[in-house]
């Protein structure tokens, strides 16, 4: 457990980073506006992003690696036990975490490898994004006596 501990606030650190530069991009770069905010223009908004999303992508991999047996147990139902509220809940959110991580990362790296020719990619990949938020803040909520 005391391995983990740093990683709990890389992750946390990196999603957090990913999640603001990409409410940056989101809400000050309009397509209209090119000014520069908090002294950076939209490159090197993105710049961050895109850093801070390699980052997670590694991150959450070993977090799931870590988690596999839970990951297994709610995909193929192994559990022996019947599950109660609390734990079906968690199940539920950490599934929906799972799907719109996924999304939001495969929107995000289609759009990336088609150089951004894709405007549905980025669409889906801002509104996923936007969930996924959300999502992560009640994740981490649940989890908060884990921090």
């Amino acid at each position: 457990m005391k391995f983990q501990r740093p990683f709990i606030y890389l992750r946390l650190l990196s999603f957090l980073t990913l999640g603001i530069s990409g409410l940056t991009m989101f809400f000050a770069f309009q397509e209209d506006i090119f000014s520069p905010f908090l002294g950076m223009n939209k490159s090197k908004w993105l710049d961050i992003h895109m850093t801070a999303a390699v980052t997670t992508i590694l991150l959450v991999a070993y977090h799931v690696l870590l988690h596999w047996t839970w990951v297994e147990n709610v995909i193929f139902r192994k559990a022996t036990k019947k599950p109660n509220k609390q734990i079906i809940g968690r199940r539920r959110n950490n599934s929906w975490f799972m799907v719109f991580f996924s999304l939001s990362f495969l929107t995000g790296f289609l759009g990336w490898m088609l150089h951004d020719d894709c405007t549905y990619c980025l669409y889906i990949h801002e509104k996923s994004g936007l969930i996924l938020i959300l999502i992560f803040l009640t994740h981490l909520y649940k989890h908060r006596k884990n921090l």
